[in-house]
C-alpha cells in the first residue's frame, strides 16, 4: 500500500534511535482456502493503517514500542488495534535478558472459515478461532555473536502489504 513515513529524528540516526509515524492507504487482496463466514473465497479491501513506533539502541542494549491502528474503509466496524513492546538488556557481552508484549482487539477477523472447527483443529490450532482480542508475553535469554559491521540496510516501511493468505 502506499504510504508517508515521518522520523522525527535524522535518517542518519536511525540505527540508533527512531520514532516514526507512518499512514497508509489502499487495497489489501485476501485469498482464502475455504469459503469465509462472509461467503468469500477471495476478495479486495480498501483500508487505511496508522503505526506509530519508537526504537532506541542504546550502549546497554535496545527497547522498542509500537502502537497501530487499521480499519477497512467500507465498512468502518472493522478494525485492528494493537500496542507492543520490548526490552532487551546486556547482561555481559552477547549474553541478554528480553522481555516482549503485545495486546491487539481485534474487530477485524473477515478470512474466519464458514464451517465448524473440529476438536482436533482447535487442540492443534490448526485454524483461526473467532476472538475480539490477542495478548502475548514472553521473558528469555539470549546468546548473540558475529560482526560488528552487521546493520539494518533500510528500517523504512518494514512489513508493510503484500497478499495474506488464511488457513
Amino acid at each position: 500500500m502506499p504510504g508517508i513515513e515521518f522520523d522525527v529524528f535524522p535518517y542518519s540516526e536511525s540505527s540508533q534511535r527512531s520514532l516514526t509515524f507512518q499512514y497508509t492507504i489502499g487495497p489489501t487482496y485476501y485469498r482464502y482456502v475455504e469459503e469465509t463466514i462472509y461467503d468469500q473465497l477471495s476478495e479486495v479491501v480498501a483500508r487505511h493503517a496508522i503505526n506509530v513506533s519508537l526504537g532506541l539502541r542504546q550502549p546497554w542494549d535496545s527497547v522498542g514500542a509500537s502502537a497501530n491502528f487499521s480499519q477497512h474503509l467500507d465498512h468502518t466496524d472493522r478494525y485492528h488495534v494493537g500496542v507492543f513492546g520490548s526490552a532487551d538488556v546486556r547482561l555481559f557481552k552477547g549474553f541478554s535478558f528480553n522481555v516482549f508484549g503485545d495486546y491487539s482487539k481485534i474487530a477485524d477477523q473477515i478470512g474466519l472459515p464458514k464451517s465448524f472447527l473440529s476438536t482436533e483443529e482447535i487442540l492443534l490450532q490448526t485454524r483461526q478461532r473467532p476472538t475480539n482480542h490477542s495478548y502475548y508475553f514472553s521473558a528469555g535469554i539470549s546468546y548473540r555473536f558475529g560482526s560488528i559491521f552487521n546493520s539494518t540496510v533500510n528500517p523504512r516501511f518494514g512489513g508493510a502489504g503484500g497478499e495474506m493468505i488464511f488457513r
